[in-house]
C-alpha cells in the first residue's frame, strides 16, 4: 500500500487536531463538576495527543485551533499537566491572532498569556498580549458571561500585581453575580484570599466557608480542597491546630483521590507542620519525609517546592535544631536568587531571611541577624502581601526584646497585628516576644506601646521597622 501523500497526511493531522479539540472542549467545563475525576483521567490519558495537536496547529499557523485548544486545556494543565504547557503557550502566543476575535479565541489568548509566563505569574513578561486580550474581551462580553476560571482570574490578578487591590476585590464582587455557579462559588474564595493578603480579615473567613459550602453542593472536589486549605489559614492564626489538621487532612485526601492537584505536596507539608505545632513531632517528621520523597520522585523545579523547603526550617526550629533551620533557609535563598524571578518571590525571601536571622541569633550571631532582618523588611515592603510583612515584624520584635528594647518590641507587635489584621498565635516569634515585653514593661506599659502600633499603616510599618533596627 503506497504511503499517503503530503496532502493526505495533512488532512489526517488536521482531522486528528479537530478530534482532540472536540474532546478537550467537551472535557473542560466538566472538570468543575461532580464528573471532574473522570475527565481528569481522560485528559491525563490523552495528554501527549493533546500536546501534539497544539504543536500541529502551531506548525500549520492555525491560530484559531491552537487558541481554542489552549483555552480548553488550560485548567487541566494548571492542575495536572507536566512540562510543556509554558513552551506550547509561548509558541501559540507568537502566532498572529485570527479574525474575527470571538469570545473563545480571546479567552484562549488570555489563558495562553498567563501560562506562557511559565507558572511563575511573571506578569511583566506577558503584560502586552494579556492587556490587549482583556480589552478585547471587555468589548465582547460582560464579567457575568466569563466562565473559564483562568480567564476570570486574569484581570484581578493583573490588578493585584499592580497594587490595585481595591479594584481586584471589586472584580471578584462582580463575579458573585456570574451566571456560572462554579464561578460564583470561587469568587467567594477569591475574595477571602484577597482579604488575607491585604490584612483585612473582617468577613474573610465567612467568604471562605460560604465558598466551601457552595462547592460541596456542586460536588466540586478540587475547589472544596482549596477552600479547606484556606480555612486552615484562619485556624492557624488562632493556634487551633486540631481544626487545621482536620481541614488539611481532608484537603490532602481529596488531592490524592483526584490525583491532579499540583499543590498537593504543599498541603501535605502544611499538614506535617500542623502536627509539629500540635506537639506531635513524630507524625510531623514522618509526614514531611513523605513529602520530600514525593518531590524527589517527581523531579523538576516546582514553585511550591521552595515554600515546602522553607517549612522544613520551622520543623527544625521546633525541634531546637537552629543550625538545621539556618541551613534550610540558606538553601531556599539560594534557590530564589535568580534575577529573572517574578517580584512576588520577595514575599518568600523576606520570611526566609527573617527566620534565618532568628536562627543565627539563637547561635550567637546577633549582628548578622540584625542585618538580615533589615533586608527582610525591605523585601517584604517591596511586595503587597501583608502576612509576609507581619511575619517579618514579629521576628523584628523578638530580636528587639532579646536586645532589651521591650517598648519598641511591643510597638512592632502592635504594628504586625495591624498589618496582618490579627495576632498570629502560631508564630514562632510573637507569643514569646509578647510575654517577654509584657513582663519587662508591665501590663499597662505593654498595652500602651502595643496600642500605638495598632494605628500604623502598611507603609508606615516598613519605616517603623527600619527605624527600630537602625536604633
Amino acid at each position: 500500500m503506497p504511503l499517503p501523500g503530503a496532502a493526505e497526511d495533512t488532512a489526517a493531522r488536521d482531522a486528528f487536531a479537530a478530534h482532540c479539540l472536540e474532546v478537550a472542549e467537551h472535557a473542560d467545563p466538566r472538570l468543575r463538576t461532580r464528573a471532574q475525576a473522570r475527565w481528569f483521567r481522560v485528559l491525563a490519558a490523552e495528554q501527549d495527543n493533546m500536546n501534539a495537536a497544539v504543536r500541529w496547529a502551531v506548525a500549520r499557523g492555525d491560530a484559531a485551533t491552537a487558541l481554542r485548544l489552549v483555552r480548553a486545556l488550560g485548567y487541566y494543565w494548571v492542575q495536572r499537566g507536566q512540562g510543556e504547557a509554558d513552551t506550547l503557550c509561548r509558541a501559540v502566543l507568537a502566532l498572529p491572532p485570527p479574525e474575527p476575535l470571538t469570545q473563545p479565541i480571546v479567552e484562549g489568548r488570555i489563558v495562553c498569556a498567563l501560562l506562557a509566563a511559565g507558572w511563575s505569574w511573571d506578569i511583566d513578561s506577558i503584560r502586552a498580549p494579556l492587556t490587549e486580550a482583556l480589552a478585547a474581551l471587555e468589548r465582547l462580553v460582560g464579567p457575568q458571561d466569563v466562565t473559564h476560571p483562568l480567564v476570570a482570574m486574569a484581570e484581578p490578578l493583573l490588578m493585584q500585581y499592580d497594587g490595585a487591590a481595591d479594584q481586584a476585590e471589586q472584580q471578584y464582587q462582580r463575579y458573585l453575580a456570574a451566571r456560572d455557579p462554579w464561578l460564583r462559588a470561587m469568587s467567594q474564595l477569591y475574595l477571602s484570599s484577597s482579604r488575607i493578603s491585604r490584612g483585612r480579615l473582617d468577613g474573610a473567613e465567612a467568604h471562605c466557608r460560604a465558598a466551601l459550602a457552595e462547592l460541596r453542593a456542586l460536588g466540586e472536589q478540587w475547589g472544596a480542597a482549596v477552600a479547606l486549605a484556606q480555612l486552615a489559614e484562619f485556624s492557624d492564626l488562632r493556634a487551633d491546630h486540631a481544626a487545621s489538621i482536620a481541614a488539611l487532612t481532608e484537603a490532602a485526601a481529596i488531592g490524592r483521590e483526584l490525583g491532579v492537584w499540583g499543590d498537593l505536596t504543599y498541603v501535605e507539608a502544611r499538614l506535617a507542620l500542623s502536627y509539629a505545632r500540635a506537639g506531635d513531632s513524630g507524625r510531623a517528621r514522618a509526614g514531611y519525609a513523605l513529602v520530600e520523597q514525593t518531590m524527589r520522585a517527581r523531579g523538576g523545579d516546582v514553585d511550591t517546592d521552595r515554600w515546602v523547603a522553607f517549612m522544613r526550617a520551622e520543623l527544625a526550629w521546633r525541634e531546637g535544631d537552629y543550625a538545621a533551620a539556618a541551613r534550610c533557609c540558606e538553601d531556599v535563598l539560594a534557590a530564589t536568587r535568580a534575577p529573572n524571578l517574578a517580584r512576588w518571590w520577595q514575599a518568600l525571601r523576606a520570611q526566609v531571611k527573617a527566620r534565618l536571622a532568628m536562627a543565627l541569633e539563637r547561635q550567637g550571631d546577633t549582628r548578622r541577624g540584625r542585618a538580615l532582618l533589615a533586608e527582610a523588611v525591605d523585601a517584604a515592603g517591596s511586595w503587597f502581601e501583608h502576612p509576609a510583612l507581619a511575619a517579618v515584624l514579629d521576628a523584628c520584635a523578638a530580636h528587639l526584646v532579646n536586645q532589651g528594647d521591650a517598648a519598641c518590641a511591643a510597638r512592632l507587635l502592635g504594628v504586625a497585628h495591624a498589618v496582618r489584621g490579627a495576632v498570629d498565635q502560631s508564630s514562632l516569634d510573637a507569643p514569646a516576644a509578647r510575654d517577654a515585653a509584657r513582663q519587662a514593661l508591665g501590663p499597662a506599659g505593654f498595652d500602651a506601646a502595643y496600642a500605638a502600633g495598632l494605628g500604623r499603616s502598611y507603609a508606615s510599618a516598613v519605616s517603623d521597622a527600619r527605624q527600630a533596627l537602625a536604633g
